[in-house]
């Protein structure tokens, strides 16, 4: 009979991906010879973890930290911005001859949450103290789309298992949500508005309290959208970044900024950039319309734009942002599938050669718009990704480098779809290593 002990290291970490934090740490404790087998890649698999704002899964936060061996190893925590009261409908829905015993759960646990929400702050700065090398957190909207477990950048929290098991709720679920003249009563959900704002509040709370305790933490803000039933996507402020804890917040700990799963002619949106007083900005997953983000982009000095199929007017906002804009990354974009492709590829390059402050520029799998086809030639030939990567220091070289590229880019009005979908950029890396 095979013993737990035997298992290869490869096997069980695949185990470990697939446990909640309670099963994880009971399947190192029954067998002494699995936990010195598995020692370095067990506790590994703590550096960065990610908790939901669900007492289960605080719970295990808190058992993670009164272990020292994993407590020590902890560096990054990601917070996600879901809260059990946002799942009432799904509760309410459930289908099936055992529903009954998930929604009693389900209503015992949304109690519990209520009762003790007031002490959430300290409950979680008594926790993370323990963390003694955590230097960096995470505060993260679910992407956008009914089954977000489709996102190669999402993860799981501590406990999501669990929760799905004994009360039915799926912590992927983010939409589609009713418009706002919807009816209550039309079957459709809201999009959880205050419970999303109350996570921000928390985070944005305990990284204050945590550096007046001595602790200062880097922060990453990674701010979604959501879908509405209409299929259309929409942004709700999480905050308002005009008030005392959120501008504290930007001045002293933010690191990362990053924008997902909304459209940029969204007016919520560009009045919150508006707002924001950071000048370095990700969008990714986002229909790009330059031209509404107008007001929205003041003194940026880092833009990075990643997976948009739709790039409008992105010349515009470098034109607009020439004085301060430093760096600029563009990877697996679009400049738009119709004829006007050509203009707005046309436009972006005429900009990065008047541009005098850009010292950065990173381009990657740039889509002409003929075809829609990622990394693959004709006849399904697999492209060389070196063809289709460059990274450019120096103003005169990224100088050079668009003007040779514009001479491919004047090229695309008479395209076929026998064409290659992705730029060439080799031609154009030479005249940039000539022109530095």
């Amino acid at each position: 009979m095979a013993k737990l002990s035997d298992l290869p290291s490869k096997v069980a970490d695949v185990l470990y991906d697939n446990l909640d934090t309670s099963s994880l740490l009971a399947l190192r404790f029954v067998n002494r010879a699995l936990k010195q087998k598995t020692e370095s890649n067990f506790f590994s698999l703590f550096l960065s973890i990610k908790l939901s704002f669900c007492q289960a899964s605080l719970d295990d936060l808190d058992e993670i930290s009164q272990v020292d061996g994993i407590a020590r190893k902890v560096e990054h925590i990601t917070f996600g911005t879901e809260t059990l009261d946002q799942y009432r409908h799904a509760v309410d829905f459930l289908e099936g001859p055992d529903v009954e015993k998930p929604q009693v759960t389900y209503d015992s646990w949304l109690e519990t949450e209520m009762i003790a929400g007031s002490e959430l702050v300290t409950e979680l700065r008594e926790i993370l103290l323990r963390f003694r090398n955590l230097n960096r957190v995470t505060l993260e909207d679910r992407p956008s789309g009914q089954n977000a477990q489709g996102y190669e950048d999402y993860r799981p929290s501590l406990a999501s298992v669990k929760i799905k098991r004994l009360t039915g709720v799926d912590l992927r679920w983010n939409g589609p949500y009713s418009e706002p003249d919807d009816s209550p009563d039309s079957g459709r959900y809201t999009f959880p508005f205050s419970s999303r704002q109350f996570v921000y509040a928390v985070v944005l709370a305990l990284l204050r309290d945590l550096d007046i305790a001595g602790k200062r933490l880097a922060l990453d803000l990674i701010v979604g959208g959501y879908t509405l039933s209409n299929g259309k996507s929409h942004f709700a402020q999480p905050f308002d970044p005009r008030k005392a804890l959120p501008r504290r917040a930007v001045k002293r700990y933010l690191r990362h900024f990053e924008i997902r799963d909304v459209e940029t002619a969204n007016v919520p949106l560009t009045d919150f950039l508006s707002k924001i007083s950071f000048t370095r900005v990700i969008f990714n997953r986002c229909p790009f319309r330059g031209d509404h983000l107008l007001h929205a982009f003041h003194g940026f000095k880092a833009i990075e734009i990643r997976n948009c199929s739709h790039l409008v007017d992105l010349g515009i906002i470098i034109h607009r942002t020439r004085n301060t804009l430093r760096s600029l990354t563009l990877s697996s974009v679009e400049m738009q599938v119709w004829n006007g492709g050509q203009i707005y590829w046309g436009q972006f390059l005429r900009a990065l050669c008047a541009a005098p402050a850009l010292r950065h520029l990173e381009l990657t799998d740039l889509r002409t718009g003929v075809l829609s086809c990622s990394g693959i030639l004709q006849d399904g030939v697999e492209a060389d990704s070196a063809l289709y990567t460059v990274t450019w220091e120096g103003n005169e070289g990224i100088k050079a480098g668009a003007q040779a590229l514009s001479k491919v880019v004047d090229q695309f009005a008479s395209l076929t779809h026998e064409v290659p979908p992705l730029v060439n950029l080799m031609e154009a890396h030479v005249a940039y290593l000539a022109g530095r």
